[in-house]
This record gives structure tokens, C-alpha cells and sequence, in this order.
């Protein structure tokens, strides 16, 4: 009998259901993702990441709120907010930025979250690279991310891994 390379497959269906949870009352929650495409080297971010967490941070701070959780779905980003990174790092200023501004909320936690549970902060991010440079804040959700809100709205869980 022939062995072939076959990917392995998660057995535990439930770990493979991921649903992005609301925040509990009394909470806000920033959900953050960036994108980078390589074959035009160009970044973005969305939701809240890297620099718009900062901007994330600067609009909670300015409405008074004072319950925040962050998500991020890249470990290194949360990484460099929780223990910092090399004052030469290129995102040093940023991250201190960040950590200043994070010290008029009371109470923020950082939190590492599955992409499958950031979707509408990765559909942003990935939509910032068809905008001009700069921040663009949505009052209104566009057509391209409405169907991942109404899946967080309604708790809809997204498949991992397949």
C-alpha cells in the first residue's frame, strides 16, 4: 500500500467552529489586523492594527471609554504591545506611542484571537490597500464587510483549518 503526504486533519470538529464573541457589558472592544501583499509591497491595516490601534486607542480615550479589550490575531503585534520591542525596531515609537495612550484607560486587556474570529478587522485591513494613504474611518459599514458583522452579530461560527 502506498503512503501519501496527505495533510492531517483536525479530528475535533468543535475546535475547527470559530466564532468571534462580544465583548462583555460595559466593554468595547478594538478588533486589529494588518495585510501585507508581497508581490506589490504594499501594507495596510484595518480594524485597529498597528497604527490604528493607536487611533483605535485615541477615539476610546476621547469618548471617556473606559473598558477596552484589543484582539489581535498576530502574535508578533501583540507580542511587541505586551513586552515591548528594541527601541531599534521600526515600530518603536508606535508601540510606545500605544503604551502611553493605553495608560488613560482604566482597564484594557490584550488579548490574541484566530483570524477566523477577527474577519471583519482582516476584510478592513485588506480593503486598505485599495484606498489612498491615510486613516479612513467608516460611519457606516460598507457592502464589503456586512456580511462578516452580521455573522459576529449573530454569534455565526466560521471553519478553521479546512
Amino acid at each position: 500500500m502506498k503512503k501519501t503526504n496527505l495533510p492531517k486533519r483536525n479530528h475535533n470538529s468543535l475546535e475547527n467552529l470559530i466564532s468571534w464573541h462580544q465583548p462583555q457589558e460595559h466593554y468595547v472592544k478594538i478588533n486589529v489586523d494588518g495585510s501585507y501583499f508581497s508581490q506589490c509591497d504594499s501594507a495596510s491595516c484595518g480594524g485597529g492594527s498597528s497604527e490604528t490601534t493607536w487611533e483605535g486607542l485615541q477615539i476610546a480615550v476621547a469618548n471617556d471609554l473606559q473598558n477596552i479589550i484589543v484582539e489581535f490575531d498576530s502574535l508578533m503585534a501583540l507580542q511587541a504591545i505586551k513586552i515591548g520591542c528594541p527601541s531599534s525596531h521600526p515600530c518603536a515609537a508606535l508601540v510606545q506611542d500605544i503604551l502611553i495612550l493605553s495608560r488613560r484607560v482604566q482597564n484594557i486587556d490584550w488579548n490574541h484571537t484566530l483570524r477566523e474570529a477577527n474577519a471583519v478587522a482582516d476584510i478592513m485591513a485588506k480593503k486598505g490597500h485599495d484606498l489612498p494613504i491615510g486613516l479612513h474611518i467608516f460611519d457606516a459599514p460598507t457592502p464589503d464587510f456586512i456580511l462578516a458583522l452580521t455573522f459576529d452579530m449573530y454569534g455565526s461560527f466560521r471553519l478553521r483549518g479546512l
